[in-house]
């Protein structure tokens, strides 16, 4: 929505913003906040989702999912857009390793390097999804193009995960016993998330 902003094309915007409401009120539902969650503790999660926020999260994507095509058929082929995109900004995979680039920035030079799939954490092993890559389809690999691209596709990606997510979820109790104290090794602790 804010990419499109940034050329004038100011309907798309309105509507993603729409759709990012609705994400941030269940967010604050579950969490308390809509911005800062809090919601992922040592041992479990903080507030359990009910029956309703579940079917509420499946109502969403299930209708997101089209909404995202939408978006798509309205700005990412868009003759204007691609023209203003494609050929643009161009950053080379050699370029990205250069800069320190990573994530969609890195993936639309190319690259098909997500920490999801290449060095998984949390469950995400458990989940079938695909890393998007540039392709350089409407003009060069590593253009500003190709990381729109990479980053409304992977929105796609994120809908199929959820649905998983939504599969195999299970009844139980959402936080685990944790000792009081919880006191680490000493030394340095790094862990890579995307």
């Amino acid at each position: 929505g804010t990419y499109g902003i940034d050329m004038g094309a100011f309907t798309t915007f309105l509507y993603c913003f729409q759709d990012r409401e609705e994400i941030l009120r269940l967010f604050e539902e579950l969490s308390g906040a809509r911005m800062l969650y809090n919601y992922v503790w040592i041992g479990g999660v903080w507030n359990d989702i009910n029956d309703d926020q579940l079917r509420r999260v499946k109502t969403f994507v299930d209708r997101f999912e089209g909404e995202l095509k939408k978006y798509h058929a309205l700005v990412g082929e868009n003759k204007i857009f691609i023209e203003r995109t494609a050929n643009v900004g161009v950053l080379t995979a050699e370029q990205c390793f250069d800069y320190g680039a990573t994530g969609p920035v890195l993936r639309g030079s190319g690259v098909e390097w997500d920490l999801r799939k290449k060095r998984p954490y949390g469950m995400y092993e458990k989940f079938d999804f695909n890393i998007i890559t540039g392709k350089g389809e409407k003009g060069t690999v590593g253009d500003c193009w190709d990381r729109y691209y990479v980053r409304i596709f992977e929105m796609f990606e994120s809908i199929k995960i959820i649905r998983q997510v939504l599969e195999g979820i299970e009844e139980g109790p959402v936080m685990g016993k944790v000792s009081k104290i919880i006191k680490v090794p000493a030394g340095e602790i790094y862990m890579r998330t995307e």
